[in-house]
């Protein structure tokens, strides 16, 4: 893990996950990573991940969900990944605010798979209602 100023952020030079020391950015991954982009936002996914045997799930986004949960630590696996273009992050947003009140830390969430899978699904067709207005 390291940690960038703010400048190399906002310049689109690096993606952030969140704000350490000082106003550093914390980031585990730069823009060659599998995470979306404006150029490759056609490919991006949501995607569910977790260990086998826990109830904690990670709802995020990223164009390459294998590779970006190699990046998680040792076992989390894709359990569910929705293809859903450039809207992915709204997407992700919307199935964040579902989940909520279960938030453990960050993008994980202590809710089965299962439960997971139904707030991404209510986030799509709520993105879909919202968008068709």
């Amino acid at each position: 893990m390291k940690y960038y100023d703010r400048e190399r952020i906002v310049s689109g030079q690096l993606g952030c996950d969140e704000y350490g020391p000082n106003g550093y950015a914390r980031v585990d991954y730069d823009m060659d990573s599998p995470r979306c982009s404006p150029s490759n936002s056609d490919e991006c996914q949501v995607y569910i991940a977790a260990r086998d045997g826990e109830r904690r799930c990670k709802v995020g986004f990223s164009k390459n969900p294998t590779s970006r949960a190699r990046t998680l630590g040792r076992g989390v696996e894709i359990k569910r990944a929705f293809p859903v273009g450039r809207d992915a992050y709204d997407i992700e947003q919307k199935a964040h605010s579902i989940l909520v009140h279960r938030r453990d830390a960050g993008e994980w969430f202590n809710v089965s798979v299962a439960d997971a899978q139904n707030a991404v699904e209510q986030a799509i067709a709520l993105w879909e209602y919202e968008r068709d207005f």
